[in-house]
């Protein structure tokens, strides 16, 4: 047989150290061929595989980052709950993928939940959850859950995205915010004030500009404060206006049965194109 041949065969370079290393060789060929990669060489190609997966990450090339994200997460690796999280934030960068990425963070932070990915993860999932709760309340439940956590981040976060909404179940942190938050912080509250009803938001707005120790925060929410305050006066002048102008409307355009004249047509197509003042004095 050629084996038994290159065994027995004197190498120039010297018989007994060759056939040594050829036995060795094979013995090794062997092992590995019946128990897979050394764990070293293993180690090593999962770690060039992240190496990879960041750097496509990095270049904006999320699919195919997505894809070696997904190989080393699945599996044992070392990096499972940090590759686990890069494919979230993969799918988080991909049009559409929003509510597979969300899930991905869910089980990260059920599988790993002391693994601190799981905690960017949490991060992550109150970002989505704040464009998600658009179109599907249970997002805003999630949100809402979370305005009670002991951790100030995760209830703040929780409370911004929440306000989003006008949901008034985030008042509360968002008056937090106000007295203890970041500067960043108060200015994005005092913007998310506005989501919520007018009569809301006035409070909000003036118990932030006397409670808050932040001198350039105040100024802002007394600046909102009588943006409100004109904004709701405006608005019941309007109702009133808008009330007088019905009645005008009524008491000209007078129903004959299914008949309209012209002039009632006219008169009902103004009524909705000219601007209230305007209308009332033709009338």
């Amino acid at each position: 047989m050629p084996s038994t041949f290159c065994i027995r065969h004197k190498p120039l370079w010297g018989g007994p150290l060759a056939s040594l290393l050829l036995v060795s060789g094979t013995l090794l060929l062997a092992s590995t061929a019946a128990y897979g990669t050394p764990p070293q060489a293993e180690e090593q190609q999962e770690e060039e595989t992240y190496q990879r997966a960041r750097d496509l990450n990095l270049r904006g090339q999320w699919e195919q980052a997505l894809e070696l994200f997904r190989l080393l997460a699945r599996g044992d690796s070392p990096r499972a709950a940090e590759a686990a999280f890069y494919e979230g934030l993969c799918l988080e960068n991909l049009p559409g993928r929003d509510e597979e990425a969300f899930q991905v963070f869910i089980a990260l932070r059920l599988s790993q939940p002391d693994d601190p990915f799981a905690a960017k993860a949490l991060s992550h999932q109150i970002t989505l959850a704040g464009v998600l709760g658009e179109k599907d309340p249970s997002y805003r439940e999630f949100l809402a859950e979370h305005l009670g956590s002991d951790d100030p981040a995760v209830r703040r976060e929780a409370a911004l995205s929440l306000a989003r909404f006008g949901d008034e179940r985030a008042a509360e942190v968002l008056l937090e915010i106000l007295r203890e938050g970041t500067t960043d912080q108060k200015m994005t509250a005092l913007e998310r004030i506005t989501y919520f009803e007018l009569s809301v938001a006035e409070h909000l707005a003036k118990d932030a500009a006397t409670t808050s120790p932040d001198p350039d925060v105040q100024m802002q929410a007394e600046t909102l404060q009588e943006s409100l305050s004109a904004t709701s006066a405006e608005r019941r002048r309007m109702e009133r206006m808008l009330t007088r102008d019905k009645k005008l409307l009524m008491e000209t355009i007078k129903l004959k049965g299914e008949n309209w004249t012209d002039k009632e047509l006219l008169t009902h197509a103004l009524f909705h194109v000219m601007p209230r003042r305007t209308f009332a004095r033709y009338v």
